[in-house]
């Protein structure tokens, strides 16, 4: 249906295809308008942006799958960013895309260029950190849309630490995430990890002391008896999520390598 209403369209408008996105381009600034034409032609009108943005997406989406399906590397890149340039407001098309750039798009070029058994190493991982930096882009671009979202925060923390071993910049974009309200408690965790793993072990220990007394805890759990009712409220999902416990006793295995005298040491 929806492939027929653009074949229909794009003829019967081609005449006024130039005017018409002309006034598309001052209308919707939020679109990157300038790729989807290079995608998808100029046959798209105001009235198809405007009324079937989201039915386009999910239909170019579709589109891209196909193509990923196939390994079909340029193909699968051209859809996906098609996706986000017809409606960049679902947050899912912009972290599935650049996971796929990320992590199946180096695989089909290594394969395409011999498999991983005749690769060179320094090749592979080229090849590797290249995709990386193209969903890391991708990822960046995501931001102007949803600013301060802790799901690409992470996703791009990710990529630097597997696919750059670069710790210290995951650190710092996990700190960004856990900086968000509302973010995930696995965030604020994996972010003191971070900075253990860099040696920063009393940042990550003063870290740890700074979030616990904010996670909700089960009965019994130290310092439960000293939280807000709202966090006595909290569901048993939101409990088991926080980790509470796990995180105490990371304070504590730090305080023993911090050698943090006995009265000195953190009291939930």
């Amino acid at each position: 249906m929806v492939t027929g209403v653009l074949a229909a369209a794009g003829w019967a408008v081609r005449p006024m295809e130039e005017p018409a996105w002309a006034a598309v381009k001052a209308e919707q600034p939020a679109l990157h308008l300038d790729s989807l034409k290079d995608a998808v032609g100029e046959g798209l009108t105001v009235g198809l942006l405007g009324g079937f943005r989201a039915i386009l997406a999910d239909f170019f989406w579709i589109k891209a799958h196909t193509e990923w399906a196939h390994s079909n590397l340029p193909q699968t890149q051209s859809w996906l960013r098609t996706v986000t340039a017809v409606d960049p407001r679902p947050l899912y098309f912009w972290l599935e895309s650049a996971r796929v750039m990320a992590s199946d798009m180096p695989v089909w070029r290594i394969e395409k260029s011999g498999g991983g058994t005749k690769v060179p190493a320094g090749v592979k991982q080229g090849i590797i950190e290249q995709q990386a930096e193209v969903a890391l882009q991708y990822l960046d671009e995501a931001l102007t849309y949803h600013p301060g979202s802790t799901h690409v925060y992470v996703d791009i923390a990710q990529i630097y630490l597997s696919k750059f071993k670069d710790v210290a910049t995951a650190a710092e974009y996990y700190h960004r995430a856990a900086l968000v309200p509302d973010a995930p408690y696995f965030v604020s965790r994996d972010y003191a990890y971070l900075l253990h793993r860099l040696n920063r072990v009393q940042e990550a220990y003063e870290w740890l002391m700074k979030i616990y007394p904010t996670l909700p805890k089960a009965p019994g759990v130290p310092g439960e008896e000293h939280e807000s009712p709202s966090l006595r409220q909290a569901s048993d999902y939101q409990i088991d999520s926080a980790q509470a416990e796990v995180v105490l006793g990371y304070i504590r295995d730090w305080e023993k390598e911090l050698k943090v005298p006995e009265e000195n040491r953190f009291k939930p």
